[in-house]
């Protein structure tokens, strides 16, 4: 819970940080189900990534942190104890849509003519 209260105290911290990193952050406490300590966090995580997405800074990241991101953001788009996060997580996930279809199209686009990237689908 350390993690969080210097989080709360310093939310400028996340000005600086990249998805991947906000990712693994909100995916260990969602893993942890510590919804309380992700109150004072959704705000500036969310802000950031959004901040991300505008200036196209996510294209860069991998896939699997893309991944991540989502994962750590389910939590605040579904979660019962965090209802009023919700919009704007699901706004924030619309805004990754791009990211995730051209990450998708460049996977496709490394698979040689006619061979499916998953065995048996066709």
């Amino acid at each position: 819970m350390g993690v969080a209260v210097h989080l709360e105290l310093y939310p400028e911290r996340f000005d600086s940080a990249e998805g991947r990193h906000v990712g693994m952050l909100l995916k260990a406490f969602a893993q942890l189900r510590m919804h309380d300590a992700l109150r004072p966090l959704a705000t500036p995580a969310l802000e950031r990534v959004m901040t991300l997405c505008q200036e196209g800074r996510l294209r860069e990241e991998p896939l699997e942190s893309v991944g991540t991101l989502c994962m750590g953001l389910l939590p605040l788009a579904r979660s019962p104890q965090l209802p009023r996060y919700r919009v704007r997580a699901l706004q924030t996930f619309d805004a990754l849509k791009p990211v995730v279809e051209h990450k998708i199209d460049a996977y496709l686009r490394q698979a040689p003519a006619g061979q499916a990237l998953v065995p048996g689908c066709a």
